[in-house]
């Protein structure tokens, strides 16, 4: 699991992938909001490990993609 959060994704391991609080702090947004987002079918795809919720970094790259192009 990548502890680091950079800005820059292109260094990361291909299907890396980061724990929620990773996923929120590279997003910029709060734990909270995934939560929610997750909860209402909205926001990055994310995978199940067990109980674990763990967001790829491909994912969360093309989350910010989709929303730039909704704007």
């Amino acid at each position: 699991m990548i502890t680091s959060v950079s800005s820059d994704s292109s260094h990361a391991t291909p299907g890396a992938a980061l724990s929620v609080d990773g996923a929120a702090a590279y997003l910029g947004v709060s734990k909270s909001a995934l939560d929610t987002w997750r909860t209402r079918g909205q926001g990055p795809r994310y995978s199940r490990l067990g109980r674990r919720i763990v967001y790829r970094i491909a994912a969360l790259d093309e989350f910010l993609l989709e929303s730039e192009q909704r704007r």
